[in-house]
């Protein structure tokens, strides 16, 4: 076997025809695929194409309702660190809990209030390619970055001459750049690694390249920029400098179709998007990202408390295996679930 035909599945590398492809999710591994120049848009050749006989099965949970360690009142979303922990936010409870990745608690920090390292509606957290922590602050309206250990370090409320209103997301590129869903004012934010502003795009509407509600997004194999505009029932694609590339997904409720109000994505490394449908037969549907063509889905498409079934499911975020973490909100937990 030549070195040019190897796939390395175990890790996010895969080398194929004497290219290399090095995929994110959510915990913020770098992103390199041919012509993208590090994480911006090109021609490339992306990434081998998903298929469409992947499954996913439950697998375990983790967390119970209550105030105590280790317990939740309403979480929302999940990442993780290099070492895979995953860290978790809760709407209600203010803080931020930390657990092994089979769901063992390790520590906790926040509590309500506007000081630094405090929240109030903490919606999404990520971690950059040196383990700090970025916590979309939603109610105080900013973004707060803090040290691996949860130490207050500095935080955004403004950019584009603009200050936040509710931001919701925010992930990076594999330079370091922050792209951030400032969902009250109808936009996404571009910053530097170093939190310069950079540019701004969107506005509220129906035409490609604006918003209704812009509230999840991920960095595809592509190196683009996917935004779920939550009221609007499909995914835009964006290069990173805002320009409209294309969208997929249909407004319904039928099989590979999306709910008008969507709920939170990811992309794992063989780039697969996934994304949260929640209605009254909550699922979550799989997506080929550079296509947009419609692979799966999991979850017992049922209401309810059972293993596999969702009560309120907000965000999923992929491990850097390729497990989907799924935060069952309403039922006080979070499921994983394999990959067969």
């Amino acid at each position: 076997m030549e070195l040019e035909d190897l796939l390395i599945w175990g890790g996010a590398l895969v080398i194929v025809g004497g290219l290399a492809y090095l995929y994110i999710s959510k915990n913020g591994l770098p992103v390199i695929t041919p012509g993208t120049g590090g994480g911006t848009t090109g021609g490339g050749a992306g990434a081998p194409p998903p298929t469409a006989g992947t499954t996913y099965t439950f697998d375990y949970k983790f967390g119970t309702k209550g105030n105590g360690d280790g317990q939740f009142q309403d979480p929302h979303d999940v990442s993780f660190d290099k070492a895979d922990n995953v860290f978790v936010t809760d709407r209600v409870r203010n803080d931020i809990q930390v657990f092994t990745h089979a769901g063992k608690f390790i520590r906790k920090f926040g509590g309500s209030g506007s000081a630094p390292g405090k929240f109030n509606v903490p919606y999404s957290v990520q971690l950059d390619s040196a383990d700090n922590i970025y916590v979309a602050d939603r109610g105080n309206n900013r973004i707060q970055k803090l040290t691996h250990e949860g130490v207050p370090i500095s935080q955004i409320t403004s950019g584009g001459g603009k200050a936040f209103k509710a931001p919701e997301d925010v992930i990076f590129a594999a330079n370091g750049d922050m792209f951030i869903c400032d969902t009250g004012n109808e936009r996404v934010v571009k910053f530097d690694k170093n939190h310069t502003f950079l540019l701004q795009w969107g506005s509220k509407g129906k035409a490609d390249g604006q918003f209704d509600h812009p509230h999840s997004s991920a960095i595809g194999p592509d190196g683009n920029v996917y935004i779920n505009s939550g009221n609007q029932g499909y995914i835009q694609v964006f290069n990173t400098s805002g320009k409209f590339l294309r969208k997929f997904g249909t407004p319904g409720k039928g099989e590979g179709q999306l709910l008008v109000f969507l709920e939170h994505m990811d992309i794992d490394k063989f780039g697969r998007l996934h994304i949260v449908n929640n209605d009254a037969r909550p699922i979550v549907s799989v997506f080929d990202a550079l296509t947009g063509k419609y692979l799966t889905k999991y979850g017992t498409g049922t209401k309810g408390s059972a293993n596999g079934q969702f009560n309120e499911a907000e965000h999923v975020t992929i491990d850097s295996a390729g497990k989907p973490f799924v935060v069952d909100a309403m039922n006080q937990r979070i499921q994983v679930f394999k990959v067969d």
